[in-house]
């Protein structure tokens, strides 16, 4: 977002100004910051979309339920900032919508969600050709993306025991769209590795 890309450059600034930190770190502290500053507003804005239409415990399942899983899953990447913002809420958009509108059977969020689960697993993660990783990196990133799974797991099983479909079918969504986002992102990166 411009607005957190701006504030992390004056913070990082100001630091440099005060003599915390060297001229030479500045870029990485306004990264660094930018990137969480990022996450939070993020986040606290889809709580608060999710609050204003009603949906707040749908908002928080898939914050819950996407962000962990989709950082250590990886996958395709908007070439800018922008069009990031616009398919992340559109991606959040189109799922609270589904989410309202369609009653699907608790056979259905359990097919996808044990289909999906094990997939996202077994690609994870899913390299992009400005993200590589070494071998101790991938099987770090397997390792989180494995708890993060089992995390969302438990909460499925503990929303579908109390017969909170609509809940379940949320977190479907989120795993059925991390696992396309790996998909496309493979096939991406694929096609740039044989361009090279």
């Amino acid at each position: 977002m411009i607005l957190t890309k701006k504030l992390s450059d004056k913070f990082a600034k100001s630091l440099v100004e005060t003599g915390q930190i060297d001229k030479e770190f500045e870029e990485s502290y306004s990264y660094c910051i930018d990137f969480v500053l990022d996450l939070v507003v993020y986040n606290l804005s889809l709580l608060i979309i999710g609050a204003i239409l009603h949906n707040f415990v749908t908002a928080l399942v898939y914050i819950i339920s996407i962000v962990p899983l989709k950082m250590v899953a990886g996958g395709a990447h908007a070439n800018t900032r922008g069009m990031c913002s616009v398919i992340s809420y559109a991606s959040f958009g189109l799922t609270l919508l589904l989410s309202c509108i369609l009653k699907p059977s608790p056979v259905f969020c359990l097919v996808s969600f044990f289909v999906s689960v094990p997939l996202v697993i077994l690609l994870s993660p899913v390299e992009h050709e400005n993200k590589r990783f070494d071998d101790a990196g991938k099987k770090k990133l397997k390792r989180l993306s494995l708890i993060f799974s089992l995390i969302i797991t438990v909460l499925f099983l503990l929303l579908l025991k109390f017969s909170l479909y609509k809940y379940c079918f949320t977190i479907s969504i989120c795993v059925m769209t991390v696992l396309v986002n790996q998909l496309i992102g493979l096939v991406i990166f694929k096609a740039k590795v044989k361009e090279n």
